[in-house]
């Protein structure tokens, strides 16, 4: 196609990685919360890591770190959107 792995992942505007809740808080990952969820902890945690090995190599990439409280992980969301925009 004619490009790189460089150019590609820096033509993103933004990345926001939001990290998987079995990361920081492995006992409230479970399937009683979640009924839509198919992985295991190891395997969220493991393609989770993947995924950031990859994006992460954008300058632009901020990382929104798995909270206890959802509403607070949303607000970290629209300030890390309001950080770039302003």
């Amino acid at each position: 196609l004619n490009t790189s792995f460089d150019e590609i992942i820096n033509s993103y505007d933004l990345i926001l990685h939001l990290e998987t809740i079995a990361k920081s808080y492995p006992k409230l990952y479970t399937n009683d919360n979640n009924k839509n969820r198919t992985l295991d902890k190891d395997l969220a945690i493991a393609r989770n890591n993947r995924l950031l090995e990859v994006y992460g190599q954008n300058p632009k990439c901020i990382v929104i770190e798995g909270c206890k409280d959802i509403k607070e992980k949303q607000e970290k969301v629209i300030k890390a959107i309001e950080s770039i925009l302003i």
